[in-house]
């Protein structure tokens, strides 16, 4: 098994049109969050369980972080990949079309395609837990998500023959992604270890112990974020 990662600095913004930058969320991520990048995210993929997602939402007023849960999310997806094979085969053009009306077919229907793929992930989006949270503590969860993405360096842990062509087929992986200025940073490992793990371990702990109309136990999670050192 060998780890793989992925550690990306992009525009968080997209030129004129004025919208979210997407372009590296997969579908999970997308199921979780729609299209719009926020303060901090986080999502936990592992092979067999339930996927866990987590966000830090800031408003006008007050910051709220928010916790999702997809079951069984394998099979959403395989769903989700049958229902877009099936809206994307070929469709038949009338021979009698001119080629501006070909393209203008064409348009119509890759825009109606994008719509419902949204349309598709939405109607798979779990209502998230959503809890209001100190100022402190979101920044706490940024700071340290924050320096973990940039800080980040790949290490190797063991020698392997180089000759042998390795697949990986299996494992957790997981996605910390946060919002810097007019920049989007995001970091996804495939088997995490390390200070990787120890985040991934802390942020699956507050999804799993948190409880819908509770009060987050920030003093707890804020202690033990100290003890993790990017």
């Amino acid at each position: 098994m060998k780890s793989e990662i992925l550690k990306k600095v992009e525009y968080n913004i997209l030129g004129g049109d004025n919208m979210y930058n997407v372009r590296s969320k997969s579908t999970l991520d997308e199921i979780f969050f729609g299209r719009t990048n926020s303060f901090v995210e986080y999502v936990y993929a592992p092979t067999f369980r339930e996927a866990l997602a987590l966000r830090v939402v800031k408003d006008s007023i007050a910051y709220r972080l928010e916790i999702s849960r997809l079951p069984e999310y394998n099979k959403v997806l395989h769903e989700i990949r049958e229902y877009q094979n099936l809206y994307s085969s070929p469709r038949t053009e009338d021979s009698s079309m001119t080629f501006t009306e070909k393209m203008l077919s064409s348009y119509k229907s890759r825009q109606d395609s994008i719509k419902y793929v949204r349309e598709l992930y939405k109607s798979y989006r779990p209502t998230p837990a959503s809890f209001e949270i100190s100022e402190k503590f979101a920044l706490k969860l940024y700071d340290k998500i924050s320096v973990l993405i940039r800080d980040f360096k790949a290490v190797r842990v063991q020698e392997y023959d180089p000759g042998i062509i390795i697949t990986i087929i299996d494992g957790e992986s997981v996605t910390f992604r946060c919002v810097a200025g007019d920049e989007l940073w995001s970091l996804k490992v495939h088997d995490p270890q390390n200070v990787v793990l120890e985040m991934s371990d802390l942020f699956n702990m507050m999804i799993t112990e948190s409880k819908a109309g509770q009060p987050i136990d920030e003093a707890k999670y804020i202690k033990l974020l100290k003890k993790i050192k990017p």
